[in-house]
């Protein structure tokens, strides 16, 4: 991307999610004091570790392997995805 201060916002018009996705689509648009987004997609990983077992609380009994989303590397791995597909989508609109 060209400029370094850009934000997901400033690419797409709406964005939208359930669950998971609603709370990074959240995350990624909601505005600050200065109207910008409050957190970069960098910081979804942290938050997400950190905040989802208060967020979504499990109804039933889970084995430790079963968890989704419960790997760092898997969240990275989807925002990477995500990271490129948005350049992708920048080159090809020069």
């Amino acid at each position: 991307m060209d400029n370094k201060d850009a934000r997901i916002a400033d690419y797409f018009e709406f964005i939208a999610g359930t669950s998971t996705g609603g709370l990074m689509t959240a995350m990624l648009t909601t505005p600050n004091a200065e109207k910008r987004p409050t957190f970069a997609a960098k910081d979804i990983v942290k938050f997400y570790l950190e905040k989802s077992p208060l967020i979504f609380h499990q109804t039933t009994e889970q084995d430790e392997e079963d968890e989704l989303f419960d790997d760092e590397a898997a969240i990275k791995s989807v925002l990477d995805e995500a990271r490129n597909q948005i350049q992708q989508y920048s080159y090809e609109m020069r």
